[in-house]
């Protein structure tokens, strides 16, 4: 039996290296718990009998539901080791599909160290730390929501060699708190990805080639697309149901079906324009917003190319009149932009906004409420709410931190 296994695995491989050559390889995560990780932060979980964690939340709710109540949580970011200035060393954070729960992904252990990757849960109704989880010896680049899963989310791991363990996808289940799917390995780097809820397409560094795996068979071999440059990043268009790959000076689009992908057509991006960050546009037909190492902005859809006139931050969010809040270089000035001409409709500035916060954001979240409400995430895992109503919109605290932990 077990000759049998090895002859499958080596067979697999040769056909792997065979058929798709400028694919990544496909390998197997080994573990070695042999190999521990420096704790870096505070997490604290204290005993508080009568402490409703899940207060003022509608039961059903994710929030509702991944609450531990009876507890108090204390909760200070680890550092960003690679720099000096004291930010947290946050490396992801995604809202739940029903607006009720913040997830912040967190490196721990430091920078060129063994990692393990903490989520901690936010219940955003009632502004509280309510729960969380440890990822031991995953070392997690992004955190993303699955259209269609609640409770579960997908992050890129990074491989380590301290673990021997490989570039993977994971599907994580919130509630029961695992890894319930783990995609194949890679030789390199995932560095973007984007789903329909069932598929998903990964991008890798420095490579051309572009995956699909599917999630419901998580132990399929990949299919991979050539793309004519390496690919930078990732979309999918519902509108359209195409794989938009961008790299230096192009973006590609491919259509899917279920025997195969291929380019339907592309479009040249002016003066080598080299995407470093996107936000997908869903409800323009192929639409991306594309941000460059320089800050410039374009705005890509079937209909053509649009300039952005101010500095793109890389990060934003598509508010529910489908209008664009997207971060600009202008005192931490966030520009409310109408599409498909990008003419600016209004701009806040959180940071001019009581209480002061000078730090940078990293994330904003959009909440289907009225007044439309957003979630902002900041360089030191400070969290605020900011209400769009009026000239100037409304600033209050979700969760503030300092040496000691929450405050």
């Amino acid at each position: 039996m077990l000759n049998n296994k090895i002859f499958t695995l080596l067979a697999t491989a040769f056909f792997t290296l065979v058929l798709c050559a400028d694919a990544p390889k496909i390998h197997y995560d080994w573990n070695d718990v042999s190999v521990t990780v420096n704790p870096t932060g505070i997490w604290e979980k204290v005993s508080a009998p009568g402490v409703v964690n899940n207060a003022s939340t509608p039961p059903g709710l994710l929030a509702y539901n991944l609450s531990e109540n009876g507890v108090m949580f204390n909760w200070k970011p680890s550092a960003d080791t690679s720099r000096i200035s004291g930010q947290a060393d946050i490396v992801g954070a995604v809202l739940s599909l029903d607006e009720s729960l913040l997830i912040i992904a967190e490196r721990v252990g430091g920078n060129d160290q063994p990692n393990s990757t903490r989520l901690v849960f936010i219940n955003i109704l009632n502004n509280k730390i309510c729960g969380g989880m440890t990822l031991e010896n995953r070392r997690i680049r992004q955190i993303f929501t699955v259209p269609g899963m609640n409770h579960k989310i997908l992050a890129i791991q990074q491989g380590q060699s301290a673990f021997k363990s490989m570039n993977s996808l994971l599907l994580i289940d919130l509630k029961r708190k695992t890894v319930t799917r783990i995609g194949p390995g890679f030789d390199k780097e995932i560095t973007s990805l984007c789903t329909d809820g069932s598929r998903v397409w990964l991008s890798f560094k420095d490579n051309s080639s572009f995956a699909e795996v599917n999630l419901d068979e998580p132990e399929k071999e990949p299919r991979y697309c050539d793309a004519k440059k390496p690919v930078l990043c990732l979309s999918y268009n519902p509108l359209t149901s195409n794989i938009i790959a961008c790299g230096s000076g192009i973006c590609e689009f491919f259509s899917i079906s279920r025997d195969s992908l291929f380019l339907e057509r592309s479009m040249t991006l002016p003066g080598e324009f080299s995407p470093e960050w996107q936000l997908s546009l869903p409800m323009i037909a192929n639409g991306m917003l594309l941000q460059d190492r320089d800050g410039k902005g374009l705005v890509i859809s079937s209909g053509g190319i649009v300039p952005l006139d101010f500095r793109v931050e890389p990060y934003g969010c598509i508010l529910p009149d489908k209008s664009v809040l997207i971060g600009t270089g202008n005192r931490s000035r966030i520009n409310n932009i109408v599409l498909p001409e990008c003419s600016v409709k209004h701009f806040y500035t959180p940071s001019a906004m009581r209480p002061i916060s000078r730090n940078k954001t990293l994330y904003i979240f959009p909440r289907t409420t009225k007044p439309v409400e957003t979630i902002l995430v900041d360089d030191r895992g400070n969290v605020f709410k900011l209400a769009l109503q009026g000239r100037r919109g409304r600033k209050s605290i979700v969760l503030l931190t300092d040496k000691n932990g929450v405050r």
